[in-house]
């Protein structure tokens, strides 16, 4: 995450606000913990949230994360974001 990073704000009423990470950054880490950690239960989850919100992802935020050397799951986003294009249109 840094300065960059898209944040959810929540209104939680009373003039109360919450700020969250957005979608990109937890798609992003549940998508390290796949590759890296072999998490067969975050690959499920970033494959989830790319269906779900294709449309409404960053990608262009995305994919500069995923080149990231820390990352290093670019090749895995793009496959990720064709198989969610192909399951919509399913």
């Amino acid at each position: 995450m840094g300065e960059d990073s898209p944040v959810e704000i929540v209104d939680l009423g009373e003039g109360l606000q919450c700020r969250m990470i957005g979608i990109e950054d937890l798609l992003i880490d549940r998508l390290n913990a796949c590759k890296h950690r072999k998490s067969e239960i975050d690959c499920e989850m970033v494959e989830l949230l790319a269906k779900r919100y294709l449309n409404d992802l960053d990608w262009s935020y995305l994919e500069k994360k995923a080149e990231m050397p820390e990352n290093d799951t670019f090749v895995e986003l793009l496959a990720i974001k064709e198989r969610a294009k192909r399951r919509r249109q399913e």
